[in-house]
């Protein structure tokens, strides 16, 4: 059982049933009935699999903070309006409590950009905004976007974290801290180093400084579960907005600027709508003829235009009521993918020195990869797999090989501490399964051939599919039995 809250499973069982060949149950009888499967509380639940009517299940539900002190929420994927934004804006959540990690509600979030005021945040944590004038009474910064719960259908609350750049990329553990002493105010320990935070305490939203969201969930409590942060790439930023970073100026007190000109400050680039001569400071408020609207000249930029929006997909792990089909049909069917033993959708060389390994003992295959090794399906792997998947590979076609003069049967000398092998006739490959404790001294081997050697046999393969031009000689040391050929 769990909750819509809790991915938290409490003594778990699976259900198993028959299907038709459109999703209909054919009995209303289960094949496997509560069946115990491990909670995701126990560690063992990573690394053991069930054992199911012969199929091999692994649940894969278990939460730990191990490898993820910082608790960092997984993202399935974040989709762009305007997929170049990707490559400028980076979106990270993480839990705000580490007890939170448990309280798993599979929301989807979409950002709404503007180049303007879209929200207020209802809280702050640093310095309180209503003592500017103009500022809406008992609220707190002003924010160019607006976040959308799209699983509820609702806006989430935005808690402002108004305590600089530096510190919230600290809080999500982009930079280390490290610093001997403590800290003054205003200040964030960064590498060692006691630095003044951009941004700090100045009512204004600066990229990367942290949004924590304030949701009603469904069981009606007010509840902070996840911070958001907004992280720029600064170069893509500036080639945004038409700003060069090695001739862009930080903003200084008592300098004139003229309209449209950029600048630094605090973090962000700030653009002058007029020509601006007077000493406030690009992120301070003011309101001159009480409209409640600020008359700053100064513009912040953002790399994002209005109707720019992105949608936040968080990743999903299994719940009550959850399931999947699996096709019995195609259990041990590998015959789709024969010859592709490495899993990487390429039959190639690899996958043949993979096979050919396995051969001669110095590897093993799971099941499914001594399935998809069987490359002639006769339930054996040997040279036979190996030749038909160089030819397939190499392209050999009939004529080619048919005028090679190959070989139905060789002559394999073995004298002394030697084998020959004559050059009267071509072959795709030959096996050699051995025995004894021996090893390979010396080898004469014609252009176009390789050798591979193993615990359990040797392995020759013609990669050419012509007659080789001299015989093949192997000398070794020790004592070797050829049991099979």
């Amino acid at each position: 059982t769990n909750t819509f809250l809790n991915s938290e499973t409490l003594n778990p069982k699976l259900f198993v049933y028959e299907v038709d060949e459109y999703g209909i149950p054919i009995s209303e009888e289960y094949l496997v009935q509560d069946f115990p499967i491990y909670s995701i509380d126990e560690e063992e639940s990573e690394y053991n699999w069930l054992d199911i009517l012969g199929m091999y299940i692994k649940i894969e539900n278990h939460y730990t903070l191990m490898n993820n002190p910082i608790g960092l929420v997984e993202m399935e994927e974040i989709i762009f309006s305007d997929t170049l934004l990707s490559d400028m804006i980076d979106i990270k959540m993480k839990y705000n409590w580490a007890s939170d990690v448990l309280l798993q509600p599979y929301f989807d979030y979409q950002i709404e950009f503007s180049s303007s005021i879209m929200d207020t945040a209802v809280y702050g944590v640093g310095r309180r905004c209503d003592q500017y004038e103009g500022y809406p009474e008992n609220s707190h910064t002003m924010l160019p976007f607006k976040i959308t719960n799209l699983t509820m259908n609702s806006q989430a609350d935005l808690s402002h974290y108004d305590t600089g750049i530096y510190y919230c990329q600290l809080v999500f553990g982009e930079v280390n801290g490290n610093c001997l002493t403590a800290c003054v105010p205003g200040e964030t320990c960064v590498e060692g180093q006691c630095l003044e935070s951009p941004g700090y305490k100045n009512c204004n939203w600066e990229h990367d400084e942290v949004l924590s969201l304030n949701e009603i969930l469904p069981d009606g409590n007010d509840d902070r579960i996840y911070d958001l942060k907004i992280g720029f790439n600064m170069e893509g930023y500036y080639n945004y907005v038409g700003a060069d970073p090695l001739t862009t100026d930080t903003w200084v007190e008592g300098e004139t600027y003229l309209s449209g000109e950029i600048i630094y400050h605090e973090g962000m680039l700030w653009e002058a709508t007029e020509d601006i001569s007077i000493d406030n400071t690009p992120d301070e408020w003011f309101d001159n003829n009480n409209d409640n609207i600020n008359d700053n000249p100064w513009q912040m930029l953002y790399p994002w235009e209005d109707g720019d929006s992105a949608i936040i997909s968080i990743r999903k792990k299994l719940h009550d009521g959850d399931s999947w089909l699996v096709g019995m049909s195609k259990l041990g069917d590998c015959t789709a993918d024969l010859g592709n033993v490495n899993d990487d959708d390429y039959v190639n060389i690899l996958d043949i020195v993979s096979i050919i390994n396995v051969i001669v003992g110095n590897a093993e295959f799971d099941t499914n990869q001594n399935c998809t090794a069987d490359f002639n399906q006769d339930g054996t792997i040997n040279i036979l797999d190996v030749v038909q998947l160089v030819n397939m590979i190499m392209d050999y076609d009939d004529d080619l090989l048919s005028r090679s003069n190959s070989a139905q049967q060789l002559e394999i000398s073995l004298s002394g501490n030697s084998i020959r092998i004559p050059s009267n006739r071509a072959f795709g490959g030959l096996q050699l399964s051995t025995e004894g404790q021996y090893s390979i001294t010396e080898m004469q081997i014609p252009e176009g051939l390789e050798l591979y050697k193993g615990p359990t046999g040797i392995i020759i393969i013609n990669l050419t599919g012509r007659t080789q031009k001299s015989d093949i000689i192997i000398s070794y040391n020790g004592e070797m039995r050829i049991i099979d050929h």
